[in-house]
């Protein structure tokens, strides 16, 4: 008999997950019974970093349990892709930002979908070609090119832990130096540069409302540009972070890796910012610095700052009616403007939070190196 059809909101998920009634469920077989509290269905959370988690503790459980006894745990083979998918989602995945979670698990249902078979795709079958072979798919299935590129990114870095995991066969990676898709030499960053009037037509747009919106985009932008704080952490900053020295600062992006935190130091216009932000409040006693209407954080439980995007997207169409500015900036070329100003690359770099200044030129220097002419008279 043919199995069973998934369900749509399943077809992200690892084998043997569901998600039903608001949770995560695995289908435990029944050799590990024993670890999964004797149950045939097991909740594992509400949320999947959660699910992950709890997922993970019973799997190191049932390893140590195993190892005791010289069995050897037969769920860690790493022959087919959808194993090393599965496994990949399992360890790595969780140790990433929220909305990065979010986005892999959607990667993994097209790629899932590819290399599923029947049969399935062994890891050593996998060669360059199916490089653009998943490309063109996806494009036929209705995909655009970027995300498609974007899935195949995961999966080569699924390949890269292939290899450090010992996948029996493969001796080195597929896709590194022998994959190059047509344009990418071309590629450019974003280059969108805010200029300086740009940013005071922003900071000059009458309010409408007291409160919110346009004037608590405003301090918003101060603020992210004198700090260059990123998004996630610029939306979860809270008045109890303030220190009297300055604002301290735990980076969402490396919280998992470096753990590196760092405190950025009061100015007079960082002062002001930050009282002009709180005046903006809709809820003065929320714990947020920005918030809505109920005074909640604009982020939600899956690393989405959805609401403040359409606010932010309202504020540049008035924008573009109402002042000189005619071509739209984001919220991101707010930070790029700040690395941009900074003296040096290093300093650039430094205050963005980067460890390695080559992102910071490529990415952040959006105004281009400045030469100074010869003095020599001729």
């Amino acid at each position: 008999m043919a199995p069973r059809k998934r369900l749509k909101q399943n077809l992200g998920l690892p084998l043997r997950w569901r998600h039903t009634r608001g949770a995560y469920y695995y289908q435990v077989r029944e050799a590990e019974r024993p670890f999964f509290d004797g149950k045939w269905t097991f909740k594992l959370g509400k949320t999947l970093p959660a699910a992950h988690l709890e997922y993970g503790r019973r799997l190191d459980a049932m390893k140590q349990a195993l190892a005791a006894q010289g069995i050897a745990d037969s769920s860690e083979e790493l022959r087919t892709v959808l194993q090393l998918l599965d496994r990949y989602e399992r360890e790595v995945i969780p140790k990433k930002a929220l909305r990065t979670q979010s986005d892999n698990v959607r990667y993994l249902v097209h790629l899932r979908k590819f290399f599923s078979g029947p049969p399935p795709a062994l890891i050593v079958q996998v060669k360059a070609r199916h490089a653009y072979a998943y490309v063109d798919w996806r494009v036929k299935q209705g995909g655009g090119r970027r995300s498609a590129r974007l899935e195949f990114a995961l999966l080569s870095h699924a390949f890269t832990y292939a290899l450090r995991w010992g996948a029996p066969g493969l001796n080195e990676h597929p896709f590194v130096d022998k994959v190059r898709f047509e344009g990418d030499e071309n590629s450019k960053p974003r280059d969108r540069y805010v200029e300086d009037w740009e940013l005071e037509e922003a900071l000059r747009l009458p309010p409408r409302r007291k409160r919110g919106s346009v004037r608590m985009l405003q301090a918003y932008i101060r603020i992210k540009y004198l700090t260059g704080l990123r998004r996630a952490d610029m939306l979860r900053l809270r008045p109890a972070d303030f220190t009297e020295q300055g604002i301290y600062v735990k980076p969402r992006k490396t919280a998992r890796t470096t753990g590196h935190s760092k405190t950025i130091l009061w100015t007079d216009e960082l002062r002001a910012a930050v009282e002009e932000a709180k005046r903006a409040r809709p809820v003065d006693i929320s714990p947020w610095l920005f918030c809505d209407k109920d005074g909640k954080c604009y982020v939600d439980e899956d690393g989405k700052p959805s609401g403040f995007d359409k606010l932010w997207q309202r504020f540049m169409n008035r924008l573009l009616k109402e002042t000189k500015i005619t071509k739209r900036f984001t919220e991101h070329d707010i930070r790029g403007k700040t690395g941009s100003d900074a003296e040096t690359d290093v300093d650039a770099a430094r205050q963005l939070g980067h460890a390695d200044v080559a992102v910071t030129r490529r990415h952040y220097r959006r105004r281009g190196e400045k030469i100074r002419p010869l003095a020599r008279k001729i």
